[in-house]
C-alpha cells in the first residue's frame, strides 16, 4: 500500500469538500443579504440521466426544504428548466415557471423523467436559453445546473445579484 497515494487522495477529497462547503456558505451568505430569491434549476432530463433522475430529484427537494426552512421570512421563487437532445421535438425543453408554491414546484420535478436522446447532443444551450426567459423578478438570482459529468451527477452553481432595480 503506498502511504503517500492515500494520503495524497485524502488530502484532494478534503480540499475538494472544503470548496464545496465555502461555496454552500457563500451561499447561504447571499441569502442572508437578500430577502426577495429567485432560485431555477436547469437539469439534464436526457435518457442518459435516467439511472441518476430520481437522485437528481431527492437532492433538488433537499436543496429547496433546507433554503424554505432556513429562510422561511424571505420571498423565494423556484423554478425548474429540464432540456433533452436536439431530436427530441416538442419534448425537448422542459418548463415550469418561477412560483412561490413550494407544492407545485415539488409536484412538477416529481413528475420529470428522464428520455429520449440518441447520438445528438443535448440541447444545453436550448435549455439556457429557456432559463433565460424565465420571469426573473428578485434582486437574487440562483441557477443550479444539474448534469452528469464522468458518471456522477453534478450540480453547478451560479450566483447573481443584481446591483439595479430593473428585471431583466
Amino acid at each position: 500500500v503506498n502511504t503517500t497515494a492515500t494520503i495524497n487522495r485524502l488530502e484532494n477529497k478534503v480540499a475538494k469538500q472544503e470548496l464545496h462547503n465555502a461555496r454552500v456558505d457563500k451561499l447561504f451568505q447571499e441569502l442572508k443579504k437578500a430577502e426577495r430569491v429567485d432560485i431555477a434549476f436547469l437539469v439534464d432530463c436526457t435518457g442518459s440521466m435516467s439511472s441518476y433522475i430520481n437522485e437528481t430529484k431527492t437532492v433538488i427537494h433537499k436543496i429547496t426544504d433546507k433554503i424554505s426552512k432556513r429562510f422561511q421570512n424571505f420571498q423565494i421563487r423556484f423554478a425548474f428548466v429540464g432540456y433533452r437532445d436536439h431530436e427530441d421535438g416538442a419534448d425537448r425543453v422542459t418548463v415550469f415557471q418561477f412560483s412561490s408554491k413550494a407544492d407545485d414546484f415539488r409536484s412538477f420535478v416529481n413528475k420529470v423523467a428522464a428520455k429520449g436522446g440518441g447520438d445528438q447532443c443535448e440541447d444545453v444551450f436550448g435549455g439556457l436559453e429557456q432559463a433565460l426567459k424565465l420571469e426573473w423578478e428578485h434582486t437574487t438570482r440562483i441557477i443550479f445546473h444539474v448534469r452528469i459529468l464522468k458518471q456522477k451527477i453534478q450540480f453547478v452553481l451560479k450566483i447573481s445579484i443584481k446591483t439595479n432595480q430593473s428585471n431583466k
